[in-house]
């Protein structure tokens, strides 16, 4: 299963970082950005994922 963290700060990186590898079954990403580019994002993966 696929998991996109967007942080909202910077700061949440290092937290999100050590957080991955206890969920070892799950192919984790991450991305700084607000609400909106996270919607963006979401929908330019799932645009990728079809096209897979």
């Amino acid at each position: 299963m696929k998991v996109h963290i967007i942080a909202p700060y910077e700061s949440m990186i290092p937290i999100i970082k050590a957080c991955v590898p206890l969920y070892p079954d799950l192919e984790i990403g991450y991305s700084i950005g607000d609400l909106e580019k996270g919607v963006e994002l979401a929908k330019l993966d799932r645009k990728t994922e079809r096209m897979l």
